[in-house]
């Protein structure tokens, strides 16, 4: 480079390229980058129009990505010939020079003149300049990328639910591919005999779409090409889908927005399409896919991209499906357990039952057999029976409800939680000492989630309110509607939680109880995140804990959570 420049002109175009680095070493815009740095060049040549062409598959003429100044008019189908490295005749009053990215030709840099010609060098200069500028692309496409992961793994650590988790993902890819329709994750199921789309977003409304849940049939003659581990790219021609490499496109035949049942009529077709399988170390779990509507949108550096990308989103899906499952052990251990501390705690109820029917039994089979046969007697004697009975009958309907399996897509009633819950834990309640204040109205709406759910979860949080005051207190059990659903305060007069530990006691197995699992409030966040609600503990050492909670109304519950 030093051959063709003047140890002035070495400084000038130094000097250049120190300006683009400092001015772009902490910017994440590719576009930012883009346009800052064709205007620099542009200033720099001394040309009065400058260009960012690009070539998209199966596009006879090339696209101007940025231009400067604004509604230029350009030779595109000598930009598209220059891409193709069909080595056209290039102007004198032209320099055209490639841009890289991703390791291949992504665009083409432009300089015009409109009065002269340019000097000779001049090319090479721009083509140096250009490459560092390929370079500082590179530099911003790896940070970005990197920030995309680095944000993927904050998410994962917060221990979402792997639905919240699926639509972060495609919240990211809209960062990075910047798509104009729509993406989706499909899952396999049945063997991979079939996909289930799990989630999917619009790229301009953040609604939830309504084929979520939706089934696809995967023809047995497609099932080998879903092991494929590498990103595929797809363009419609003609109305026929077209693989970018030549090969199977009945992936986007099957996977295409208007194959789906419930396609709006609203949304434009798609005429791009990207595909790359979430792949572990042993199968491939799903699809990721994303689409857009303007084929100049998606090209084969947003393959790339999430080529990149997807191997890290696999890992993540796969990790959060593991907790999960470990949740859904947890869960139903905890379960037992409760319906196990329940029986404990109710035998006592059981056996003064019991214990009040045996000899009204017995006296009514001696006056049988005597024939000393009294109607008032017997029935005043079998209506204590039947009251005796009937408080057996609701501890073990009570307890069987508890024990059953939930419905996690089902609706709950709130009240009818709280009451029931109490009802089992009365006879503990009163032996110590705590007196019980419910303020819930009828007309609150029907909660996101299961009735067993809902009702394990204040087992969990009245127990240890119960256990907080050891002396004797008043629980207090209040509900109220707010716009996100219903909020709940069970608040206790008890010891309280010390600042220390506060922090602590969501952990699983951390307990301060003798006998206790350590898992009560793991359970209480695990059952939450299904209802799409939260807990907060508030609490002051001697005065006492109050929970609160949030939990959805199923008419205001928001099916997913999409954005940041």
């Amino acid at each position: 480079m030093s051959s063709i420049m003047q140890p002035d002109q070495q400084l000038d175009v130094f000097r250049l390229l120190r300006n683009m680095s400092g001015h772009l070493e902490n910017v994440r815009d590719d576009d930012g980058v883009l346009r800052f740095c064709l205007r620099a060049t542009r200033d720099f040549f001394r040309a009065e129009d400058a260009c960012l062409a690009r070539l998209r598959h199966g596009n006879t003429l090339a696209d101007i990505v940025y231009e400067v100044p604004k509604d230029s008019e350009w030779d595109r189908a000598l930009l598209a010939s220059f891409l193709r490295a069909e080595r056209p005749r290039i102007p004198f009053d032209h320099l055209i020079v490639p841009l890289w990215r991703r390791a291949r030709w992504w665009g083409a840099v432009c300089l015009r003149r409109r009065a002269g010609e340019f000097e000779r060098g001049d090319g090479r200069l721009l083509q140096f300049v250009a490459d560092h500028v390929s370079s500082i692309l590179e530099r911003t496409d790896q940070a970005r990328i990197h920030d995309a992961r680095a944000r993927l793994d904050r998410k994962v650590s917060e221990q979402l639910q792997p639905r919240d988790l699926f639509y972060q993902i495609l919240h990211l890819l809209r960062v990075l591919t910047r798509y104009d329709h729509s993406s989706a994750l499909l899952m396999t199921t049945d063997g991979g005999a079939s996909m289930q789309l799990v989630a999917e977003q619009i790229a301009w409304t953040k609604a939830r779409s309504r084929r979520i849940g939706t089934k696809l049939l995967v023809p047995e003659g497609l099932r080998g090409a879903l092991t494929e581990h590498a990103a595929r790219g797809f363009s419609r021609a003609d109305g026929r889908w077209q693989a970018w490499d030549d090969g199977d496109s009945r992936l986007a035949v099957l996977i295409n927005g208007g194959a789906l049942p419930g396609a709006p009529d609203a949304i434009p077709p798609e005429t791009t399409i990207l595909s790359a399988p979430l792949v572990t170390r042993d199968e491939v779990i799903g699809i990721i896919k994303v689409a857009a509507s303007r084929p100049e949108v998606l090209g084969e550096y947003e393959l790339d991209l999430l080529d990149q990308f997807t191997p890290h989103a696999s890992v993540a899906i796969q990790y959060l499906q593991r907790i999960e499952s470990l949740q859904d052990r947890m869960l139903e251990a905890e379960r037992k357990h409760a319906v196990a501390n329940i029986a404990r705690g109710v035998s006592h109820d059981v056996n003064n039952a019991l214990g009040s029917v045996l000899p009204l039994v017995q006296q009514l089979r001696a006056d049988a057999e005597s024939g000393a046969v009294n109607p008032v007697v017997w029935a005043d004697d079998l209506r204590e029976i039947e009251s005796a009975v009937q408080v057996c009958r609701r501890i073990f309907g009570n307890m069987l409800g508890f024990a059953r399996t939930s419905d996690k897509l089902g609706q709950a009633n709130l009240r009818r939680a709280i009451e029931t819950t109490v009802a089992i834990l009365r006879s503990s309640l009163d032996r110590a000492g705590v007196r019980v204040e419910i303020d819930v109205s009828d007309d609150l709406p029907a909660i996101r989630g299961g009735q067993g759910d809902l009702e394990q979860l204040f087992l969990n949080l009245i127990t240890n309110a119960r256990d907080a005051m050891a002396d004797g207190g008043l629980l207090t059990v209040a509900a109220r509607p707010i716009p996100q659903g219903v909020e709940v305060l069970v608040q206790d007069t008890g010891r309280g939680i010390p600042s220390e530990i506060l922090d602590q006691i969501y952990e699983p197995f951390f307990t301060t109880k003798v006998t206790g699992s350590g898992l009560g409030l793991t359970i209480c966040r695990s059952l939450l995140w299904t209802m799409q609600g939260e807990l907060k503990l508030e609490s002051v050492p001697g005065n006492g804990t109050t929970a609160r909670l949030q939990l959805g109304s199923i008419d205001r519950a928001v099916d997913a959570r999409v954005g940041v």
